[in-house]
C-alpha cells in the first residue's frame, strides 16, 4: 500500500527527530547540518507555500524514549497551523495519489469557526461529506484583525490523513 505522500514526508521527519537532523524550512525545502537543525517535536516547523500562506506544524511524540519506525508513528499526534494573509476559508489535505478525489482534508471558514474533516468522494458538491463521529482537536479558525489573518490550527493523530 502506497502512503499519502504528507504521511511519507512527516514520518521521515519523525524518525529523524529522535537524535537525527531535520531541516528548518522557510521558503524552500533544504535539509541543514546539526548547527540548523530543527526538532519538530519540541517546537513548529515552518514552510512558506506562497507569498500570502505559511504552514507550521508540530509532532507530539507519545514519550521521550518512543521509536517512530516501530508503528509508523500510529500513536503520535500532529497540531498544523495555516496562517494567511488576508480573509478567506482554509483547506488542508492529503491524497493518496495526488488528485483531490479520494483525500482526506480539513476545511474551515471563519464565519463557522470550527474546521470539520471531509472525505472527497467525488468532484461534485454533494461528494464532499463530513467525516462522523470525528473530533479534531483543539480546532479553530479565526480572523485576527489587527494582523489581517485568517488563522486555522487543528491537532489530531499522525494517522488521520491515511
Amino acid at each position: 500500500m502506497r502512503l499519502p505522500a504528507f504521511v511519507t514526508i512527516l514520518f521521515t521527519a519523525a524518525s529523524t527527530l529522535v537524535g537525527g537532523t531535520h531541516g528548518h524550512t522557510s521558503g524552500h525545502s533544504h535539509a541543514h547540518g546539526d548547527e540548523g537543525a530543527v526538532d519538530c517535536s519540541t517546537t513548529f516547523c515552518k514552510l512558506q507555500l506562497s507569498n500570502d500562506l505559511e504552514k507550521r506544524w508540530h509532532i507530539h511524540l507519545p514519550s521521550n524514549d518512543y521509536d517512530p519506525s516501530d508503528d509508523m508513528c500510529a500513536q503520535c499526534k500532529i497540531t498544523v497551523q495555516l496562517i494567511y494573509n488576508g480573509y478567506t476559508w482554509l483547506g488542508y489535505g492529503v491524497s493518496p495519489d495526488g488528485g483531490m478525489v479520494g483525500s482526506t482534508v480539513v476545511i474551515g471558514r471563519p464565519s463557522e469557526e470550527q474546521p470539520t474533516l471531509y472525505e472527497l468522494e467525488g468532484k461534485m458538491k454533494m461528494r464532499v461529506r463530513p467525516v462522523t463521529g470525528f473530533n479534531l482537536e483543539d480546532a479553530s479558525i479565526k480572523y485576527d484583525n489587527e494582523n489581517a489573518q485568517t488563522v486555522m490550527e487543528f491537532t489530531t493523530a499522525f494517522n488521520t490523513f491515511g
